[in-house]
C-alpha cells in the first residue's frame, strides 16, 4: 500500500499540443512513463500555456511565463497560495523518462532525498544509452516538500531555484537521509537526448554528435525498468517517420 505522497512537477512549451513534432513526441512519451508508475499515490502539475483543467492525475496550469525559470517561480506561488502539498516533490522535464519502481523505493526508505548518482541517457538518434558519474545532484531528484521549499537564494525556494552551485552545497550541508538510486534497479530517470534538446542548440557551431560526447560512453545497456518506456519512446518515432515517408511519396 502507498502511504506517502507525491508531486511530479513539469514545465512545458508549445509542442505539447503537436503530437506531429519531435518535442510533441517526446512529451507523450514522458506521459506514458508517468502512467507506468508502479504506485497510486501522485500528482501531476504541468505548467505552461494550455489553460486550466484537470485530467485525471494530471493538472494543467496556466503559466504566463516564457521560459523555465519564469514558469517555476510561478509554480512555487501557485502551490503556496492554493496549499498544495505532498509528502515530495519531484521536477522533471517533459522529454525525460521516469523509473516506474521509484516512489515505491522511496516510500519504503523515507528518505528526505533521493537522486542519481550515475547520471543517465538515451539518443534517439542512435538509439544508444549512456552512464556518466557526475559530481553534482541533478534538479531532477526526489526532495520531501520541506526540503523544496527551504529558502536559500534571493529569498527564492531551494527546488524552485537557478542558483545551481548554491543549491547543490546547500543540500550538501545539512543533515539528511539521501537515498542513492540503485545501479540494478535503474536510476530515477533517464534523460531523453535529440536534436531538439534545448542545450543541444545552445552552440550552433557544434553538431550534435559533438554534443553527445559530453555524456560519457555510450555502451551502457538500459536497466529492465525502462525497457517499456524505451520501447514506448521508439514506437512513436516510428509512427511518425513511417507517416512521413508516406506524406513524402504521395
Amino acid at each position: 500500500m502507498s502511504n506517502s505522497s507525491f508531486i511530479i512537477l513539469t514545465t512545458y512549451g508549445p509542442h505539447v499540443e503537436s503530437p506531429t513534432d519531435l518535442r510533441g513526441i517526446l512529451h507523450e512519451a514522458y506521459r506514458m512513463a508517468i502512467d507506468s508508475i508502479d504506485y497510486t499515490n501522485y500528482e501531476v502539475y504541468l505548467f505552461g500555456h494550455l489553460p486550466n483543467k484537470k485530467t485525471g492525475r494530471y493538472n494543467f496550469i496556466q503559466a504566463a511565463g516564457v521560459n523555465k525559470e519564469q514558469k517555476l517561480e510561478e509554480a512555487k506561488h501557485y502551490f503556496l497560495e492554493n496549499a498544495i502539498r505532498a509528502d515530495y516533490i519531484l521536477r522533471i522535464d517533459d522529454d525525460d523518462l521516469i523509473n516506474p519502481n521509484a516512489f515505491k523505493e522511496i516510500d519504503a526508505k523515507q528518505y528526505d532525498l533521493y537522486y542519481d548518482d550515475f547520471h543517465c541517457f538515451f539518443d534517439i538518434g542512435s538509439g544508444k544509452a549512456s552512464r556518466q558519474k557526475r559530481d553534482w545532484i541533478p534538479n531532477t531528484c526526489v526532495m520531501r516538500y520541506e526540503l523544496a521549499f527551504a529558502k536559500l537564494y534571493l529569498n527564492n525556494a531551494l527546488l524552485f531555484n537557478f542558483q545551481h552551485s548554491a543549491w547543490h552545497l546547500y543540500l550538501l550541508s545539512v543533515s539528511l537521509n539521501i537515498g542513492l538510486s540503485d545501479i540494478n534497479n535503474g536510476p530515477l530517470y533517464i534523460r531523453v537526448l535529440s536534436p531538439s534538446s534545448i542545450t543541444s542548440l545552445e552552440d550552433p557551431n557544434k553538431s550534435h554528435n559533438q554534443y553527445l560526447s559530453h555524456f560519457g560512453d555510450w555502451s551502457y545497456q538500459i536497466p529492465a525498468s525502462f525497457k517499456n518506456g524505451i520501447t514506448h519512446l521508439l514506437t512513436l518515432l516510428q509512427k511518425q517517420n513511417n507517416l512521413q515517408m508516406s506524406e513524402t511519396n504521395k
